[in-house]
């Protein structure tokens, strides 16, 4: 049975719009050549297909969002990046915080943007990295130092005054040595 141009152009419409709504997509979104072929015979016949020719349209597909957590490459060296990580997780033990410091440490500069503290080069090192927390009079309450303190590496000086913080203080024995030195 041949059709007429009208009545294939409304079959093709309604097809396309079958298979955009399969896809996930609108009628207003125009399919890719390359994931939609239509074509009709000479005696009429309207034949639609999806894919073909080995290529993937992946332009409407949903992409997940960005991560609002900065990436390590985003640092001025790895030492701030994984001071960055044990404050981050420092932070998420402070259940009071009536001044709004831990709101600071937010970001990539932990040397100028981030409350109490404090950084320097080790002699011999030419990283800047994280040398002094000074909290004192903040008012910080934690059930625990455990991986803040200790998890520091390069830390010279902690001054934690006027805080309420609870658990057993960390071992940091073996952590200092002569040969370790501060300018």
């Amino acid at each position: 049975m041949a059709r007429s141009v009208p009545g294939r152009l409304a079959l093709f419409c309604v097809l396309a719009s079958c298979i955009a709504l399969a896809a996930g997509t609108t009628v207003a979104t125009r399919p890719s050549r390359r994931g939609l072929g239509v074509s009709d015979s000479h005696d009429g016949a309207v034949a639609v297909g999806v894919g073909g020719g080995g290529g993937y349209d992946d332009s409407l597909m949903p992409r997940p969002a960005p991560s609002s957590e900065p990436r390590a490459c985003q640092f001025e060296n790895e030492r701030l990046y994984r001071a960055y990580l044990v404050i981050q997780k420092f932070r998420k033990t402070v259940i009071c915080d009536p001044k709004g410091v831990t709101a600071t440490w937010a970001g990539t500069d932990l040397c100028g943007s981030y409350k109490g503290f404090f950084c320097g080069r080790p002699i011999n090192v030419s990283d800047r990295t994280v040398a002094s927390v000074d909290l004192n009079g903040f008012n910080l309450r934690s059930d625990s130092l455990q991986g803040f303190v200790d998890g520091l590496p390069d830390l010279a000086l902690f001054h934690a005054n006027s805080n309420n913080f609870g658990g057993a203080v960390p071992n940091l024995r073996g952590r200092c040595s002569t040969s370790t030195s501060w300018t």
